[in-house]
């Protein structure tokens, strides 16, 4: 619910935020090929917004989904 509100407005932290836990979940439940595409997504959102809090949080994540 948090990613199709944050993606229907002008909440693009919050979407970055959706799709950093929706990557740790994939990865959780052995589901790779979704959590690389929600760190994908997730590593737009931060390089377009400069979401620089996050930026540590996404290269650890697009290291251990491999």
């Amino acid at each position: 619910e948090a990613l199709d509100i944050a993606e229907r407005g002008p909440m693009r932290l919050h979407e970055g935020d959706a799709h950093l836990e929706w990557a740790r979940l994939c990865r959780d439940q052995g589901d790779l090929a979704a959590a690389r595409r929600h760190v994908a997504r997730a590593r737009v959102l931060v390089n377009e917004t400069g979401y620089g809090r996050r930026e540590r949080e996404v290269g650890w994540l697009e290291g251990t989904i491999v």
